[in-house]
């Protein structure tokens, strides 16, 4: 587990707040509660509070993220932990008839289809009613691990195991705060007036789609872990208003085929000619991996959710400081997500780095050109092979080590023997003298030209220019694909050392403009 000293050498992690006294029908008590968060009165004329995540004032693990297992082999199933959760209380869009109806018609067209299995799954794990959910889950996991090899070789899925990743609802309503207090600095006279939203709306709905992922699919948190072997895949999941349904394979199999499955699909790009080999996963590395992660993004929320990382110089929490950061994470995690799934379409996956990279600056934990250079790249995946156990760097390392290897391959694309002599390369400064580059510094120069050319490659009339058009002139332009994997390297590091973000987050006056 993560270490808790953070929370036990900062005694004080209050953070001054102006509550409105009409939370959760005029009890601010309850909502605290209900957000985890410990409240002291300050001053009650001025609706004057001091706020302190629970975790920090307990000294303990957050457990705003937690992962229990459901059913595995050897073990007798636990699926009454699904059925104990309580009910959300949102009502199905879509009667349980229609849902069966619409599984067996996916099952009808395509019978025996592995895939086809999987989409009928998700059908009706994502829609069913909650009274349903523990049944239509033991059903959907009684399937697969009923499923047989070929020529009676045993089952397909020995080590088939599900769980369910939850996320406590105090997550939800530490955002929601955020939100709330931010529009009252605009509107300064809700804070004793709750606002009436017109049917249909909501009062406090500011970026509510961009911040999706919390309540909704937790994709930008959990899916690098679920994508971390692409184009292999090892597990499936579910979500649900609670948290996400997991479904563990405990074995890495094929993600795409060679043909079509739609036709949409005939459009496609050819993608890479080789794939990386199968990952040699089992049970066991899927298991503790699946623990590692959630342990790391426990903290990391706490951190991402804690009111005193975003205070101002006097000690005032900032909600805007909060809302834009959730709203960056999600948006990195979702941009990892995509360079993963667009594994035959190389440019797209280009054009996602180029942004996640954008992100990862906008979040003060590299940028481009720094991210890009082989020596920060090796260095920072040599201290997560440091961090990450071997059981777990087994299905999380491999992609940032093909990383690390195509930046390395990228520096032979400078073939100009007038340029280069393999390992600087001549380019001319802002005055057009030629200067010395080590050949790292020229790759990451190229990878920016090449993200600026999303812009056209007509390069900027700027005192680069003529640098620029050297850059396009003497490299081949072969861009490895796994380049593609480098901001997850960086965001990896950072789940990793969680406690290494809290000082990025505070308030620009106070974060500065270096990078470290």
């Amino acid at each position: 587990m993560p270490s808790n000293s953070d929370s036990t050498t900062e005694p004080n992690r209050r953070v001054r707040v102006k509550l409105p006294p009409w939370l959760a029908g005029n009890d601010v008590l309850q909502f605290t509660q209900d957000a985890a968060l410990k409240p002291t009165a300050v001053d009650a004329s001025r609706f004057e509070w001091a706020l302190e995540t629970l975790e920090s004032y307990e000294h303990r693990t957050p457990g705003l993220v937690r992962v229990e297992t459901l059913a595995t082999p050897g073990f007798a199933p636990n699926w009454g932990a699904l059925a104990a959760i309580p009910d959300p209380g949102i009502n199905p869009t879509v009667p349980l008839e229609q849902l069966i109806a619409e599984r067996e018609r996916i099952l009808a067209e395509r019978p025996g289809n592995f895939t086809a299995l999987i989409a009928a799954l998700s059908v009706v794990l994502a829609s069913v009613p909650h009274a349903h959910l523990a049944q239509a889950t033991q059903d959907g996991y009684d399937t697969l691990a009923g499923l047989q090899l070929e020529a009676d070789r045993g089952a397909a899925f020995p080590d088939l195991t599900a769980r369910f990743i939850e996320f406590h609802p105090a997550l939800m309503k530490r955002l929601a705060l955020a939100r709330v207090l931010m529009r009252i600095e605009e509107e300064p006279e809700l804070l004793k007036t709750r606002p009436s939203p017109a049917p249909g709306t909501t009062a406090f709905g500011s970026g509510w789609h961009l911040t999706a992922d919390l309540a909704l699919t937790r994709d930008a948190y959990l899916a690098p872990l679920f994508l971390a072997a692409s184009p292999w895949l090892w597990c499936f999941a579910f979500p649900r208003l609670p948290g996400v349904i997991q479904i563990d394979l405990g074995l890495a199999i094929v993600g795409r085929r060679g043909e079509a499955s739609e036709l949409l699909q005939s459009f496609f790009p050819p993608g890479v000619p080789t794939s990386v080999p199968r990952p040699a996963l089992s049970g066991a590395n899927t298991r503790v991996t699946t623990e590692w992660w959630i342990a790391h993004l426990d903290q990391l929320l706490s951190h991402l959710t804690d009111f005193a990382n975003f205070c101002d110089m006097s000690g005032a929490f900032v909600p805007r400081r909060l809302f834009e950061i959730i709203m960056s994470v999600e948006q990195l995690g979702r941009r990892i997500q995509g360079i993963f799934v667009h594994d035959r379409d190389v440019s797209t996956r280009n054009a996602l780095t180029f942004d996640a990279f954008d992100t990862l600056q906008g979040l003060a934990i590299t940028n481009l050109y720094e991210g890009c250079k082989l020596s920060r790249a090796t260095a920072t995946l040599a201290r997560l092979e440091q961090a990450i156990p071997g059981d777990v760097s087994s299905l999380l390392l491999p992609a940032a080590r093909r990383a690390v290897d195509a930046l390395q391959r990228m520096q032979q694309g400078f073939f100009l023997p007038s340029r280069t002599d393999g390992k600087t390369v001549r380019l001319p400064d802002r005055k057009g003298v030629d200067q010395e580059r080590p050949i790292e510094e020229a790759v990451a120069l190229y990878l920016k030209v090449l993200r600026n050319a999303n812009h056209g490659f007509t390069p900027e009339q700027d005192a680069n220019e003529r640098r620029d058009q050297i850059l396009l002139m003497a490299h081949d332009g072969d861009v490895p694909a796994d380049i593609a994997f480098l901001p997850y390297i960086y965001w990896l590091d950072v789940l990793a050392n969680p406690e290494t973000l809290k000082g990025r987050l505070r308030p620009r006056s106070r974060v500065g403009a270096a990078l470290n």
